[in-house]
């Protein structure tokens, strides 16, 4: 014969060292309460339970000692009303509601002292509303959550895009189409859109126009020009001279492409990308000069060119429609940026496209991590690298600084302050939340 769920229960306390009793006095007759006890007979748990045995009504489990550690409310064997729980010395820890199983409603957490208090707002299992936290009467932050996703955090928007947008429009970016026209007469060509796709991301993270985007096939045909003419040369040169034995057209068109391109080695076509966004080597940090073309809001245009080890990227290019209301280009990007496109040891920049113009003497940077409630865990950042550009590539007036210590790792996040003013009023105020 099947025992029943009560049974069943009885016996899975008992291999526990748990007992489970009956009992029928002082409740409707319809159920049962069940008062579970620890191994040393003190109660841990009591409850009602209906025919079918699922609790119903009020749940209560006690710490050894009787202190009542959580009390939660049944409806048919699923958790539908209010609930607390309890630290052992009987202060309040949690107070909240479930509704079918799912946190609904105000919800209140307590640290042991009675210090600070978190207070969240549920629909039906997500963060849904008002969250505070509060310590002391000072509040350290106000947040509005909608259905899940942080919607302000202490009065900015902190992800302009939700993740699931980014990673849907980035697999649509660099999606690899199933045939390439044009690809017979130039079998290079399916590793230059590869490369231009690459691009396009990065620039679709940091808000800037890339959908109209497109190869140029005669910058295409120079910066193969420009990399075979590194290539003769055994290194990167955008001014190079005339190597011996070189065609004087070879050398012409290379060096019209050197000169008008970002260089790559080591990289390959595609990861050149990559590199320039890097930009953080100590030859490249100071202007983050690569980086400022591949993010030039006016960029339409683009070639890509390799020889052996070397590539070039044809950069200089206006005929785009610019930046689109953007007042800044910011790397990283504010909100959810995906671990593959930003390193721990790469520079953070901000092209100032309008505002104050960026002084290193008057810059002063703030960066710290933040914990689950989004407020500061531990000190700021060391920033080991400052410099301040007010001329060269791309958007002229640039503002380059590196932290110290950054980890880039899914689930990470850190808030930027900028001030360009000497800590007199914070130009910038942003998140940055690795996905």
């Amino acid at each position: 014969m099947t025992p029943s769920p009560f049974l069943a229960r009885v016996r899975s306390h008992a291999r526990t060292g748990a007992v489970a009793l009956l009992v029928t006095s002082g409740v409707p007759a319809q159920l049962q309460e069940v008062v579970d006890t620890y191994i040393d007979g003190s109660i841990r748990a009591r409850y009602t339970i209906d025919a079918e045995g699922r609790r119903t009504g009020t749940y209560t489990r006690y710490f050894r000692g009787g202190q009542v550690k959580e009390r939660f409310t049944y409806q048919t064997g699923v958790k539908s009303g209010p609930f607390q729980e309890y630290f052992a010395d009987g202060a309040r820890k949690t107070i909240g509601a479930y509704k079918a199983d799912k946190l609904h409603g105000e919800h209140k957490e307590f640290d042991a002292a009675g210090n600070r208090v978190v207070t969240t707002h549920f629909a039906e299992g997500v963060k849904h509303g008002a969250f505070l936290v509060v310590e002391r009467g000072k509040t350290l932050t106000k947040q509005v959550w909608n259905k899940g996703q942080l919607a302000t955090l202490d009065g900015i928007a902190p992800f302009p895009r939700s993740a699931s947008e980014i990673q849907r429009q980035l697999a649509r970016i660099l999606a690899a189409p199933k045939s390439v026209a044009g690809a017979e007469s130039d079998p290079q060509l399916p590793r230059r859109l590869e490369a231009l796709r690459r691009l396009k991301a990065y620039r679709y993270l940091c808000s800037l126009p890339f959908e109209d985007m497109q190869l140029k096939p005669e910058w295409n045909t120079l910066c193969d020009y420009g990399a075979r003419l590194c290539q003769a040369i055994g290194r990167l040169d955008h001014t190079p001279k005339k190597p011996a034995g070189m065609a004087d057209d070879d050398y012409r068109k290379g060096y019209q492409a050197t000169s008008h391109s970002n260089l790559s080695m080591g990289s390959g076509m595609v990861r050149s990308v990559d590199a320039y966004m890097n930009d953080s080597d100590p030859r490249n940090i100071e202007r983050v000069g690569h980086r400022r073309w591949c993010l030039n809001p006016g960029m339409k245009f683009t070639g890509f060119g390799e020889a052996g080890q070397f590539s070039a990227m044809w950069s200089f290019d206006q005929s785009g429609g610019g930046a689109r209301g953007l007042d800044a280009v910011l790397y990283p990007p504010p909100g959810y940026v995906p671990v593959g496109y930003f390193g721990a040891r790469h520079a953070w920049s901000i092209s100032i496209i309008r505002g104050r113009q960026a002084k290193k003497q008057d810059a002063r940077i703030r960066i710290v991590a933040l914990d689950e409630f989004y407020l500061p865990a531990g000190k700021p950042l060391e920033i080991d690298f400052l410099n301040a550009q007010n001329g060269g590539p791309g958007i002229a007036n640039c503002l380059i600084f590196r932290p110290s210590g950054l980890v880039v790792e899914a689930g990470r996040r850190y808030w930027c302050e900028v001030s360009l003013d000497a800590g007199k009023t914070l130009a910038y105020r942003y998140l940055v939340e690795f996905l």
